[in-house]
């Protein structure tokens, strides 16, 4: 294990100094970015790369008796958790599956990826790596002109 002291950097910022061997291993250079990683012993990793779950994190969610509000809710409460598949069910109403479909339009990565008569399976389709910024730029105005069409 290696000491290191914290620096003051600016008025508001603490910073360690990264050992070389390290960042030469990792094949960084300076301005490439790291990752920084909590685990539940409230330690910190510093990552080269952005870390990807290889299998998706699923959760099933009930919409009976649910309007949009509690839905939204429960899809974000999930989404900070770190699932990416997510499975809406309970014997859905044509109604209902286009609330689903209009809730999910507001979020950025969310895509319906399986539709049944008893579930909707969405999927969270970001990946830092393959991130392409003008799809997300052409999904956010589709959202902004989304809510300006609405009554």
């Amino acid at each position: 294990m290696e000491e290191r002291k914290l620096i003051r950097l600016g008025n508001s910022s603490l910073a360690i100094a990264l050992p070389k061997t390290w960042v030469t291993k990792a094949g960084l250079k300076k301005g490439d970015k790291v990752f920084l990683e909590e685990n539940g012993g409230g330690e910190i990793m510093v990552l080269p790369r952005f870390k990807q779950d290889s299998e998706p994190r699923e959760i099933s969610l009930d919409f009976k008796d649910q309007d949009k509000i509690p839905l939204q809710t429960e899809l974000i409460k999930s989404y900070l958790k770190d699932y990416n598949l997510f499975k809406i069910k309970n014997n859905l109403s044509k109604n209902k599956k286009k609330e689903i479909k209009n809730l999910v339009k507001n979020f950025m990565s969310f895509e319906v990826i399986e539709e049944t008569k008893e579930e909707i399976k969405l999927k969270d389709l970001f990946n830092i790596e393959e991130a392409d910024v003008s799809s997300f730029i052409r999904r956010i105005d589709n959202i902004l002109r989304s809510f300006f069409h609405e009554k």
